[in-house]
């Protein structure tokens, strides 16, 4: 199945600036995931990059990665990453290029096993969608809600005191990957990147990392030399 990957990397970050090309290892940061796609050979694919920002479509293009430059009023702060998607989808089938499976990889989560990739290709044949999630250390129902000075538990029909072996696991999103089906992007309900029916692969707390601060750019390069996880 003709295959895309898209690396969204757009050049305004307040938190942590130049967060996509901060070194990490001795390597710009959208680095790891383009080499990460290039080591696995076993599955034929396109990897683009969607940025804004000369000096990222710079650095990736040495990466070999290609670039598809997106407009303005998708790189804002509260621009949405599904837009970018379906803009470079169009980009690309202008110039006559269709996918039948697209998947998304975010440059700030860096570690990524290949096993992974793999098995969310694999999945793509009977689910609309694959996305990876990370269980949550503190159960939702164990959440408060903090208004007008006044505290009450976030989910007022549990006791949050209750032991948490009784509570029910929660997952976020890890942006390690999404992946799923062109078709699917291009209809014009769709409102999500893993859109319909979604397989979910649960990774480890400690087996990723999504960077965001100078704290979370050291908690990567820790896992990267400690826990063999580079790519």
């Amino acid at each position: 199945m003709k295959t895309l990957c898209i690396i969204p990397a757009r050049g305004g970050s307040k938190g942590l600036p130049k967060k996509n090309i901060i070194e990490l290892n001795g390597k710009p940061l959208i680095s790891h995931t383009i080499d990460f796609l290039n080591t696995i050979d076993i599955i034929e694919k396109d990897i683009v990059v969607s940025t804004d920002c000369d000096e990222i479509s710079t650095i990736a293009s040495l990466y070999g990665a290609e670039i598809v430059n997106r407009p303005p009023e998708l790189s804002g702060d509260k621009s949405v990453v599904l837009d970018a998607v379906k803009y470079t989808l169009k980009v690309l089938a202008e110039q006559g290029r269709c996918y039948d499976l697209v998947f998304l990889l975010e440059p700030t989560s860096p570690i990524r096993k290949p096993e992974i990739f793999i098995k969310a290709y694999s999945v793509l044949h009977e689910f609309d969608s694959v996305a990876t999630y990370t269980e949550n250390q503190v159960p939702p129902n164990r959440l408060w809600r903090i208004e007008n000075n006044q505290v009450r538990p976030f989910n007022e029909n549990f006791d949050p005191f209750l032991p948490r072996q009784s509570f029910e696991k929660g997952y976020f999103l890890n942006g390690v990957l999404y992946g799923t089906k062109a078709k699917l992007l291009n209809s014009m309900n769709c409102q999500t990147v893993i859109p319909g029916l979604v397989h979910p692969i649960v990774i480890p707390y400690g087996d990723y990392v999504d960077i965001d601060t100078i704290e979370d750019l050291r908690y990567a390069e820790y896992l990267m030399l400690n826990k063999g996880n580079n790519e």
